[in-house]
């Protein structure tokens, strides 16, 4: 996908800094998201840790975004 396109998908009003703070939130809670899968089917004993700051990265991200 090109950018032209990336900008359509997301609308035209919204600034590429807007677009960029969501992206790397996302990116954030997806590779967490990744570690902590990891880490479960490992039975790495502070798994439970990481599960819980997937959780509120993404709440954060989630509430971020609505701004």
């Amino acid at each position: 996908m090109t950018e032209d396109q990336f900008v359509h998908a997301v609308g035209l009003g919204v600034s590429l800094a807007f677009r960029r703070m969501i992206g790397i939130g996302d990116m954030a809670t997806a590779t967490l998201a990744l570690v902590a899968l990891l880490a479960l089917r490992a039975r790495w004993s502070r798994a439970d840790a990481l599960v819980w700051l997937l959780l509120v990265v993404g709440a954060l991200d989630t509430i971020r975004s609505e701004e």
